[in-house]
């Protein structure tokens, strides 16, 4: 499936240069307020776990231009017509 509207939850590696040549110049960015918990659907865990990582849900609602291994990974969901 194709569009031009895409929601990620994803970790917040804002130090990286991935984030700043993918993401922050094209998404709009919401921080998620302390770590995610995820329910344990096996059930080997009795209680939810916390992500080891600060999580941020990134809004994509236009044309982009990707670099390099995100082209190759996510161009055909973002350049649709």
């Amino acid at each position: 499936m194709k569009g031009r509207e895409v929601v990620l939850l994803m970790p917040a590696r804002v130090d990286t240069k991935y984030f700043h040549q993918n993401v922050k110049p094209f998404a709009d960015i919401e921080f998620v307020s302390g770590r995610i918990r995820f329910i344990d659907l096996d059930n080997s865990s009795k209680e939810p776990v916390n992500a080891p990582f600060p999580s941020i849900i990134c809004h994509y609602a236009k044309k982009v231009k990707l670099s390099g291994k995100a082209e190759r990974m996510f161009g055909d969901i973002f350049n649709a017509d």
